[in-house]
């Protein structure tokens, strides 16, 4: 009984948090706050994954890159002490008592 049926490695190759976060292209801390949600080995006190556990880790945590914001050619934005205010200011009124 296989005890990982995920795996379909033919040689097992442990892969550590930091190759593995190179391969998949995102910070080590990701995968280490995770690894409770991420399939796994225990190698004496390290962590390691294979590649079969690489591929559903990808899975799980798609990293989409940041779009890049086009600058606008609007017209831009005239002066503000040109803008002048659509109506007459109110006066105020002085009380006296």
């Amino acid at each position: 009984m296989n005890a990982r049926p995920y795996c379909t490695c033919e040689d097992v190759r442990n892969i550590s948090i930091e190759a593995a976060a190179e391969r998949l292209g995102c910070r080590e801390r990701l995968l280490r706050e995770n690894l409770s949600r991420i399939h796994h080995q225990r190698y004496g006190d390290k962590r390691v994954f294979c590649p079969c556990e690489l591929r559903l880790a990808m899975r799980l945590f798609t990293i989409e890159p940041v779009a890049k914001a086009e600058p606008k050619t609007d017209t831009p934005a005239p002066d503000l002490h040109l803008i002048s205010p659509s109506r007459s200011r109110r006066k105020k009124h002085s009380r006296t008592g």
